[in-house]
């Protein structure tokens, strides 16, 4: 479907031929954010968390562009992972909003921190010059650092913004333990390919 539409601005001469892969890989990736955030919001209406999902996309978006993460092989498997994280995270945060959340905020955003630190940027789609991975691995500790102060912040001191709180470190935790499993993927790939060298 996107090969079509690129073919066709390319016989407008909209598009040089020469960067037809560019736009269609382009046009591909966008779509595909378009469809997940459009379902996801539609989902949020229906389960009535728009805030809650405004909230955690934050958390997520604003780390998963610095700090990479898992990915899926498909577009239809980033959808599917994507939609499995936002249910799980809407419904832990709503499940663990009676408990005490300074505790699990601190926990979730602890392990967060760690992951980040000393994992990002990994997996990321395209490859990366050295001075670029110097200012995503920067990009992510910071934004990391930002969002644990903008969710334990208003706990401290907003008793009343805890529910919100908790999905802005949800949004984050996700991100994270994505970095974490994208490591763990990438080390079982280096020992595979270390043991096939080896044979």
């Amino acid at each position: 479907m996107y090969e079509k539409i690129i073919d066709r601005f390319v016989k407008l001469k909209l598009i040089p031929i020469g960067d037809k892969d560019i736009y269609t890989y382009g046009l591909d990736y966008w779509l595909s954010i378009f469809v997940n955030i459009v379902f996801v919001f539609l989902v949020a209406i229906f389960l009535h968390t728009l805030i809650e999902t405004i909230i955690f996309l934050y958390g997520f978006i604003s780390l998963r562009n610095f700090a990479g993460g898992y990915h899926a092989k498909t577009r239809f498997g980033c959808f599917i992972t994507f939609m499995a994280v936002y249910l799980l995270s809407m419904i832990s945060g709503h499940y663990l909003s009676g408990v005490s959340q300074l505790y699990i905020l601190s926990s979730v955003s602890i392990i967060s921190v760690f992951l980040i630190c000393l994992f990002a940027p990994v997996c990321l789609q395209r490859n990366y010059e050295q001075t670029e991975l110097i200012k995503l691995k920067r990009g992510s500790r910071i934004v990391i650092l930002l969002n644990t102060a903008l969710s334990l912040i208003p706990m401290i001191s907003f008793r009343f913004m805890c529910k919100y709180s908790l999905f802005l470190s949800l949004g984050s935790f996700a991100v994270a333990l994505s970095v974490g499993a994208c490591k763990i993927i990438e080390k079982k790939g280096d020992r595979n390919e270390t043991i096939q060298d080896g044979n």
